[in-house]
């Protein structure tokens, strides 16, 4: 066998190229790269919608500290996950942070919702067994965590 006839080659098959390009779909890596980026800004209308209703329920005397410090950390997650995500979609550690930052967010605003809920409307409303289901469940997202120590640091 000669160099230039390895490696056997089929009739009709070509190496590195496609038979039919009107059949591939190519996403551009700028369109991949967006995905996490709107997913981070509807956390950040969702982390606002939070603090509005926090506002709403109570001043936040006591707890400005800690207010402060839980919505730093929970963007702190979104952020490191976005960044990730945006340039390696393929690995999980990006995605995984970000959600745990949607889990910890979800519980904070259904938390905020509940109070809300019931300091207008009891315990009667339709939404309040919605909302109480709903943070039942939220910081089951919380299970990503270990996920990210067993995933780290080669996704």
């Amino acid at each position: 066998m000669t160099p230039s006839s390895w490696p056997p080659r089929r009739e009709g098959a070509t190496i590195g190229a496609v038979s039919d390009p009107a059949a591939v779909t190519i996403t551009e890596p700028a369109q991949r790269a967006r995905l996490p980026w709107v997913l981070f800004a509807l956390l950040l209308v969702m982390l606002a919608v939070t603090v509005w209703i926090s506002a709403q329920n109570r001043p936040f005397d006591g707890e400005s500290v800690f207010i402060a410090f839980a919505a730093i950390a929970i963007v702190g997650y979104e952020v490191v996950g976005a960044v990730i995500a945006s340039r390696a979609p393929r690995n999980p550690i990006g995605w995984l942070l970000l959600t745990v930052g949607f889990t910890f967010q979800l519980g904070a605003l259904t938390d905020e919702l509940v109070t809300y809920v019931y300091d207008r409307h009891g315990l009667d409303s339709p939404l309040m067994s919605v909302t109480i289901w709903v943070q039942t469940w939220a910081f089951s997202g919380i299970m990503a965590l270990p996920l990210i120590l067993l995933l780290f640091p080669d996704g």
